[in-house]
């Protein structure tokens, strides 16, 4: 669909990006309620980034947040 610039392709996907962004915030707004924000914050990357390799500013912003990443 995309690929052949349909309008109504792109805007599925526009929709879907948004909805995927509304519930990450609304997992990241649960995890601050529940006080499990680090725990959230392992989870999430363990699943962007199952091998482990974090990207290094990933890790620093953490750390400057004051949240410890076991890779």
């Amino acid at each position: 669909m995309v690929m052949n610039k349909e309008t109504v392709g792109c805007h599925l996907v526009s929709v879907h990006n948004i909805k995927h962004q509304l519930d990450l915030m609304q997992s990241v707004r649960d995890a601050i309620d529940a006080d499990r924000v680090e725990q959230f914050l392992q989870e999430f990357l363990s699943q962007i980034y199952p091998e482990g390799n974090i990207p290094q500013w990933v890790k620093d912003a953490a750390e400057y947040m004051g949240y410890i990443l076991h890779s």
